[in-house]
């Protein structure tokens, strides 16, 4: 009997089992072993994978991202006439291109793609069974789409085949658009802030885009008054955009990258014979939010005629006692671009310090003309000063005050306009009466077992030349020291805030404060103390800043330590080759102390295993004694009792002995 039969959709790739068998007879059968035969048959079919991924799940608006298709036969027959679908999400994307023509399918040829957005259909010719063909498609984030998220979905469309598996046929990329802003910022300056009528200035305006979002449609407004009557285009120029001269200029910049920068020069001429023009540069347009617009515009004032005078001044002492002399110098200079006429720089000295003399007689201005200084009313006459000069002033002066600080200031004025006021002044400060404060702070051990007493030392030494007064110290007592107690040889202190006030401290003398304490936790103990106030300057310190480098603060540390100042080690060979070591260890101090002992095993040995024993004798406590293989050495922790003031094992009762092969 032949029966015919159609394999059914959706079985491709698997196998089918056809199994005959008898199933009725009248006769007995003798043997039921060969009732049934069965047949096989391997469905032809295939099983294609599609795969989507994208380079930057995350971009903003206006990025270039690239979305990366892969298809791959799992077999076992070979495919034909494949064709992915993408489906771009064109509210967030816009097709750029893609590389089908550079991909090749599995008998050589290459693939093709036609798009009709949003669908961009792949078509693959010929995909052998265990071939993957993978397609780039570039696109750029469209503006407006920050803030929205955009799934894109690739799908196998088309076989010749049929495929046994439509579970894994498409597949998904999802981009997460970054909230768009932008921050334009523009900065203006001139090269001539005092030109002449007539002359030349170019100003020279900067636009940057800080980001993080690209910016488009930038446009800057140019105040400048390019009237003809104020003043006259000359010429510009723009690393990018175009330029409109007009009242206002109108500065095209058109897309600006996150971190781009972009500059405009434009030069004009001086009509009007004084005055001031303040020029201003602004953003006028930009698509994106500005998230900063307090540096969207920047201005450039030019003043017809002017000139930049500065002054400076300083003094030869800045400590200075009552009665000496000292000496101001004052430094007066035209940075230009114009020539200064009636230049007076006014320093009145003030209460505290008396007029002896100046130089100003041997000083020479611009015109070869002497200068001349009145002390009375402060004024040093210059006269002329061209652009490029400076002239000095030197001014002697007596200190007549008993104490504090003193401020002289001189300032420059002229016939021209001041184009900078900045730097018209400037001020030389003196401390009268200085007190040179100094700290040093000791201690009475450098290393000290817990529980035992510990003594600070602190001495605040005045080194003049002025009597000190209000002087006060802060020690800083750490918490790891419990305060016991406090002796100042003057004044007082203060435990709950560390303070002691010393008051008065004529001028070489000085005094002590000492503190004493109990250790109370192991470890580091820093004792740190400063003066923090006094009445008179100090040349060479600031009290109360807290820096350690100064001489009126310095700190003292010391340890919770045990250091037995013998640990006794003996070896014994006589059992070669193996050799028995011995260490015997004692506290000298006078309370117990809780610790680890560790010994390595000398090179050129070998551990003998379970060799190690230790013995605590009197109130001595061992809690661990064993051999540390990973480190090669033996351990022992507890506590060794107190032994005060043992120098030997004899002399020791609570020893600890420690005995390995």
């Amino acid at each position: 009997m032949q029966i015919t039969a159609t394999v059914d959709n959706g079985t491709s790739g698997s196998l089918i089992t056809n199994t005959a068998s008898v199933n009725t007879v009248d006769q007995v059968d003798s043997d039921n072993t060969n009732d049934s035969d069965s047949a096989d048959i391997a469905v032809a079919g295939l099983d294609l994978a599609v795969t989507k991924s994208v380079d930057n799940s995350t971009p903003s608006e206006n990025d270039t991202i690239v979305y990366s298709i892969t298809v791959t036969n799992n077999g076992p027959s070979n495919a034909t006439n494949v064709v992915i679908r993408d489906t771009l999400p064109t509210a967030g994307v816009t097709y750029v291109s893609d590389n089908a023509a550079s991909v090749n399918d599995s008998a050589g040829s290459p693939t093709s793609t036609s798009y009709s957005a949003p669908d961009l259909d792949w078509s693959i010719g010929q995909l052998n069974s265990g071939d993957s063909l993978t397609l780039q498609i570039t696109v750029t984030v469209n503006a407006g789409s920050g803030g929205s998220s955009y799934i894109n979905t690739a799908s196998l469309t088309s076989v010749d085949q049929p495929d046994g598996n439509s579970g894994n046929n498409s597949d998904t990329a999802t981009i997460n658009v970054g909230s768009t802003s932008v921050d334009i910022a523009v900065t203006k300056v001139v090269d001539n802030a005092g030109p002449s009528t007539g002359s030349n200035v170019t100003y020279t305006i900067t636009v940057v885009n800080n980001g993080p979002s690209a910016a488009t449609g930038v446009t800057i407004s140019e105040d400048l008054p390019l009237d003809n009557v104020s003043m006259t285009y000359v010429s510009h120029s723009a690393s990018k955009g175009t330029f409109t001269p007009g009242t206002p200029g109108t500065w095209s910049i058109g897309n600006l990258a996150n971190g781009e920068t972009v500059t405009l020069q434009l030069t004009a001429t001086v009509n009007i014979a004084s005055g001031s023009i303040v020029n201003t540069a602004s953003v006028s347009a930009v698509n994106e939010p500005d998230s900063d617009n307090t540096n969207d515009s920047d201005d450039a004032t030019i003043t017809i005629g002017g000139l930049d005078l500065t002054v400076s001044k300083i003094v030869n002492n800045s400590f200075p006692q009552t009665g000496d002399t000292i000496v101001y110098t004052i430094v007066a200079t035209n940075n230009g671009p114009n020539n200064a006429t009636n230049v007076v720089v006014t320093d009145i000295l003030p209460a505290g310090v008396s007029y002896i003399s100046d130089d100003a007689a041997t000083v020479l201005n611009s015109s070869g003309t002497p200068t001349s200084f009145n002390s009375a009313s402060g004024d040093w006459t210059i006269g002329d000063l061209n652009s490029g000069d400076s002239l000095t002033l030197n001014i002697t002066a007596q200190v007549t005050a008993s104490g504090g600080t003193i401020n002289n200031t001189a300032t420059i004025t002229s016939d021209q306009p001041e184009v900078d006021n900045t730097n018209n002044s400037d001020t030389a400060t003196i401390n009268v009466g200085i007190a040179d404060l100094r700290l040093v702070k000791t201690r009475s051990v450098a290393g000290i077992q817990n529980g035992e007493p510990i003594q600070y030392t602190i001495t605040v030494y005045n080194d003049g030349p002025a009597d000190a007064t209000g002087v006060q110290v802060r020690d800083n007592f750490p918490t790891s020291v419990t305060f016991t107690n406090a002796t100042p040889s003057q004044g007082t202190f203060d435990s709950g805030t560390g303070v002691w006030d010393i008051g008065s401290l004529p001028a070489g003398n000085n005094v002590t404060l000492v503190i004493d304490g109990v250790i109370n936790t192991p470890g580091d103990h820093t004792n740190i103390a400063e003066v923090i106030a006094a009445d008179q300057p100090d040349a060479d310190s600031t009290p109360n800043n807290n820096i350690m480098s100064e001489d009126d603060q310095d700190s003292s540390t010391s340890a919770s330590v045990f250091d037995p100042p013998f640990g006794i080690k003996t070896v014994n060979d006589n059992g070669l080759p193996e050799l028995e070591w011995t260490m015997v260890w004692i506290n000298p101090g006078s309370i117990p102390v809780t610790g680890q002992i560790t010994d390595g095993i000398p090179a050129g040995t070998t551990y003998v295993n379970g060799s190690i024993t230790c013995n605590a004798l009197g109130t001595s406590v061992t809690t661990l004694c064993t051999y540390d293989a990973v480190n090669n050495r033996v351990v022992w922790q507890g506590t060794i009792g107190a032994d005060p003031g043992a120098t030997n094992a004899t002399q020791a009762n609570n020893e600890v002995l420690i005995t390995f092969r």
